[in-house]
């Protein structure tokens, strides 16, 4: 099918986006399922994006995985991510009341407020999910995130992944 002609007269019309858009779309729609399928297991594929799984690597930390995801010790929620992940990390029970619990014992810690804690770490997980390859947060996850996860979320995967694979 072409797009972007008059139909009227069939003279070639300036390409409009749309137009750009649906041959994209005929394009997708023309792609064998077995191709989808491959391109799917290769995203998915672990070793592909952490090898840290080779003989010679350091065992992983809650601070590999955050760099892994593309985030820095410049904010300052990485140093309240990293703990809460390693304390979830050793005891998931730590997560259920994470506003209660949770956010205090991280104040305390580090002798912040627990507000300070909570806003943190919400720029951090917005900060992650800025990066414009969203490939190894779904390889933690398990399945594709449409949207930003909560906070208690992106502990609770990144603790759970941590916990699976030390």
């Amino acid at each position: 099918m072409i797009y972007g002609t008059n139909s009227y007269n069939h003279q070639k019309m300036r390409p409009t986006w749309g137009a750009f858009f649906m041959q994209k779309i005929d394009n997708c729609r023309q792609k064998s399922t077995s191709e989808r399928e491959t391109n799917e297991r290769n995203i998915y594929d672990a070793n592909l994006y952490f090898p840290y799984q080779a003989a010679d690597a350091s065992p992983l930390t809650a601070e590999r995985l955050l760099r892994a995801l593309g985030v820095t010790r410049k904010h300052k929620g990485f140093r309240y991510a990293e703990y809460m992940i390693e304390a979830v990390a050793d005891d998931a029970d730590r997560l259920r009341l994470i506003t209660k619990c949770l956010y205090p014992e991280t104040a305390r810690h580090f002798d912040v407020t627990q507000y300070a804690v909570e806003r943190s770490l919400r720029t951090l997980v917005k900060a992650c999910w800025r990066k414009k390859d969203h490939t190894k947060l779904n390889l933690i996850v398990g399945t594709e995130l449409r949207e930003p996860p909560t906070n208690t979320e992106f502990v609770d995967y990144l603790a759970a992944y941590l916990a699976q694979h030390r």
